[in-house]
């Protein structure tokens, strides 16, 4: 969840500073849903300096990560799930008596369903995105939110367009460097000509850009990051002919080279029906790493609601 401290200081003209440490059983119990491990980390925001290891995070959330004001109505909006039975994404909404701020968090989990990582974006005006600065500083902004339409627009048109295919390589980095994680848990097609030849299904049983993707589908949201602010999460809605029209919510959490490429792309899907292997038909996919997961997510939440209370 991302720091709130610089808007939390803005209203409150009060600066946040390191104080000795009392937690309370509210905070105690949001540390609790953290892996005690030296490995685990927080990066809030990504491009942020990093919260490494459990006790970083503790006292980074004590000390204004985890912000006061958080309305009892705030939410996990949606869950997205991977073939790895410990990774996931949680979208939060986070009302406050200012304001309501939407992020996400792209979670790893050790083997008790405790939280090992958590990587969170943002929105653009809170990883300073000024609409009315025009010296050039804020061209990430257009960059990435025009290679979000790009992107969608480069899916719908792959299998329909004459030009489709190598519309679609353009928007990545040729480097063998390059990988698309899709979705995270199965074998990652590493380099861009994997890259390539996976979005046609060349060499594989399937495509991974299916055909049908109708013009209905959509960029939802973009969460930024911070820093160099070359990572963002695209929130997409994907509707295909082969569905009858049904859309599918998915993020791709991506990086870009300093072209502005895709360098990287990590999927995810809000519906386990979605996940190889799965059964379509069974709840929960029949994947018994589903119910843990968003548990987890749903006690996050409250937690974060709960913690200075």
């Amino acid at each position: 969840m991302l720091s709130l401290v610089s808007v939390v200081q803005g209203f409150s003209g009060q600066s946040m500073q390191a104080v000795a440490r009392t937690y309370t059983p509210n905070m105690v119990a949001w540390n609790a849903l953290w892996s005690d491990s030296p490995s685990a980390y927080w990066y809030d925001p990504v491009g942020s300096p990093i919260l490494q290891g459990y006790q970083a995070i503790v006292e980074g959330a004590y000390d204004g990560h985890v912000p006061a004001g958080v309305a009892s109505d705030s939410s996990v909006t949606m869950k997205y799930y991977s073939a790895d039975p410990f990774k996931a994404a949680m979208a939060l909404q986070l009302i406050f008596p200012f304001g309501t701020f939407n992020v996400i968090d792209v979670v790893s989990f050790d083997a008790n369903y405790k939280i090992l990582t958590a990587e969170t974006y943002a929105p653009a005006a809170m990883v300073g995105y000024n609409a009315s600065v025009v010296d050039g500083s804020m061209a990430w902004y257009d960059m990435i939110t025009d290679g979000a339409t790009a992107y969608i627009n480069a899916v719908v048109g792959f299998h329909t367009s004459p030009n489709g295919a190598e519309t679609w390589n353009s928007l990545w980095s040729n480097s063998p460097d390059t990988f698309w994680y899709d979705p995270v848990g199965t074998p990652v097609l590493q380099g861009y000509q994997a890259v390539t030849d996976g979005a046609a299904g060349i060499g594989l049983p399937a495509p991974h850009v299916p055909p049908g993707a109708m013009n209905t589908s959509a960029v939802t949201t973009v969460y930024y990051s911070a820093g160099d602010r070359q990572a963002a999460v695209l929130g997409l809605s994907l509707c295909f002919t082969f569905a009858g029209g049904a859309c599918f919510d998915v993020i791709d959490v991506v990086t870009y080279d300093r072209f502005w490429k895709l360098s990287s792309a990590s999927t995810y899907v809000s519906s386990p029906a979605l996940i190889p292997g799965a059964n379509a038909t069974a709840p929960n996919g029949g994947l018994a790493y589903i119910p843990p997961i968003s548990a987890a997510f749903d006690a996050y939440i409250q937690a974060v609601i709960n913690y200075h209370l």
